[in-house]
């Protein structure tokens, strides 16, 4: 993971941009969902879970949101198929 300069989404939070703005940009700029979250940590001053939470509810995130429950299901039904063999 590469650091993240902060300057341009401290910028933005200090001119009022929201943090759906941010995340957006953050993405935009090529930064993964565990760089989003680690940024929102150091400028929202938040948690781990808090920032976690802000990322998957983003509309920024909101297809690797719905890939990873597409994955969550798929493993929920694989892991129920194998529960009824045994």
């Amino acid at each position: 993971m590469r650091n993240v300069d902060l300057e341009p989404y401290q910028n933005m939070i200090s001119e009022g941009r929201s943090v759906e703005e941010v995340l957006s940009r953050l993405r935009r700029d090529g930064h993964s969902r565990i760089e989003s979250i680690k940024v929102l940590m150091t400028l929202q001053d938040c948690s781990l879970t808090e920032a976690k939470r802000a990322v998957h509810a983003s509309d920024a995130w909101k297809n690797a949101r719905e890939d990873a429950e597409a994955v969550h299901e798929s493993l929920i039904e694989h892991l129920d198929d194998e529960s009824e063999v045994d």
